[in-house]
């Protein structure tokens, strides 16, 4: 531009000197921060240039950009595609939907990004209730790799409450409060999501207080609580659920002091067990058998009383035919065994000190109950149309009726299934 006074003339190239300063000033600045943000590279280039000009809508200037080329270069297509470059993240986040977690427990998936050396240990350490992860988390720190919790299932803050105001009213509620909860967990049809927290809470509480007899009777109640629902399905969780009811009936102890009642508490996780054996017995045929076999070994002679005491009350509570199958045959010789330890303990009683007195009183109580439950057993099998001599060819019948015959004689039967009557020794 060329004008006829000096003056003027230099005004306009020092204001568009200023201007054209602003602008490139931008542009760079603008270039910079997308080299920056886009991490791709340490050094300002024409791809950046192109942006920053784009969004401050400039036109490119010729030969600009990604797609300038300044000479023709011949590419080597199997090159290209061993390299890196087909192989980039895209720029924009895909999205696809899998499941985050499935009663409970995430699924093995990439997009769960469980790695495939972790998940055995991964899934040991979260169904186990033992601490047996020493070994694993020694191989994963051999090979340099971070191992974290599987995540539990998302509730919503409902389903979080629930389950908060339940186990606290088990664990410290009043009686009310006690019902009022198993109530709730026994009709209540929208707590699907709860049981595999229901389970987890049951299993380890029992395992955990097996010296604190009424706890764990609530414990039991809220077991056949959940089994006793009509809308719950517990079908994948009775291998976490069973082995802590089982214990409840066969431990060798269930109590801290002797005073406490756990032969009723016995006899509880007995009829619950039978309950749920009832109940999914169609999908897992060999469920009652596993169970009953576990009572089985509870009667073996070198276990203690007690847990002879809930063999015999487990199998007595699957009803007349397993105490035909499993313990008419036994009866005799364990009665005769335990009839000569009473005789030799209230001997050891009457003639002991007065610190042992207390011990042997509670292992002659233990006899006691055992000699009670079978012979309440046997009172089952007669109330229900079974017969004792029909087995005369497999027993000793006159040995038999010398034992029993006196003693089965005042048996009051209750007129419900599987229900226990009483005798008197």
């Amino acid at each position: 531009t060329t004008t006829n006074t000096p003056q003027l003339a230099r005004i306009i190239k020092q204001n568009i000197a200023s201007l054209t300063c602003q602008h490139l000033t931008k542009i760079l600045a603008d270039a910079l921060r997308i080299a920056r943000q886009s991490k791709r590279s340490d050094k300002l280039t024409d791809v950046h240039l192109a942006i920053a000009l784009r969004s401050n809508n400039a036109s490119l200037p010729l030969g600009s950009g990604s797609s300038a080329s300044t000479s023709s270069i011949n590419v080597d297509l199997n090159a290209l595609v061993r390299s890196d470059v087909l192989n980039r993240q895209p720029v924009e986040p895909g999205l696809c939907v899998h499941w985050l977690a499935i009663e409970g427990v995430q699924p093995l998936i990439p997009m769960n990004s469980v790695g495939g050396v972790m998940n055995t240990g991964l899934k040991r350490k979260f169904y186990t209730l033992n601490n047996d992860n020493d070994a694993t988390n020694q191989n994963v720190d051999n090979l340099n790799l971070s191992v974290r919790q599987l995540l539990p299932h998302l509730l919503s803050e409902e389903l979080q409450l629930y389950f908060q105001k339940i186990t606290l009213a088990i664990e410290s509620g009043t009686i009310e409060e006690q019902v009022a909860a198993l109530g709730s967990v026994r009709c209540d049809s929208g707590v699907q999501e709860l049981v595999p927290f229901f389970i987890k809470f049951v299993s380890q509480q029992i395992l955990r207080s097996l010296d604190r007899t009424e706890y764990v009777r609530t414990l039991v109640r809220l077991t056949d609580a959940l089994i006793s629902n009509v809308n719950l399905h517990l079908e994948l969780h009775l291998h976490h659920l069973f082995p802590a009811i089982i214990t409840c009936v066969i431990a060798r102890r269930l109590s801290a002091t002797p005073a406490d009642d756990h032969w009723s508490l016995r006899m509880e996780a007995a009829l619950v067990l039978v309950k749920a054996c009832d109940k999914y017995s169609e999908q897992y045929t060999t469920l009652k058998s596993r169970v009953i076999k576990s009572h089985v070994e509870a009667l073996a002679p070198g276990r203690p009383p007690a847990s002879q005491f809930g063999g015999i009350v487990g199998i007595t509570a699957f009803g007349p035919k397993a105490v035909e199958a499993f313990l008419l045959n036994v009866a005799v010789s364990y009665w005769d065994k335990w009839s000569a330890d009473e005789a030799k303990l209230i001997k050891i009683v009457n003639g002991a000190a007065t610190t042992r007195t207390s011990s042997v009183g509670e292992l002659l109580y233990e006899i006691r109950q055992c000699q009670t439950a079978l012979l309440n057993a046997l009172g089952v099998y007669v109330a229900q149309g079974g017969s004792l001599y029909e087995q005369i060819n497999d027993m000793d019948t006159e040995a038999f009726t010398d034992r029993f015959s006196e003693k089965l004689i005042p048996f009051q039967y209750d007129e419900m299934e599987y229900s226990f009557g009483s005798c008197f020794l």
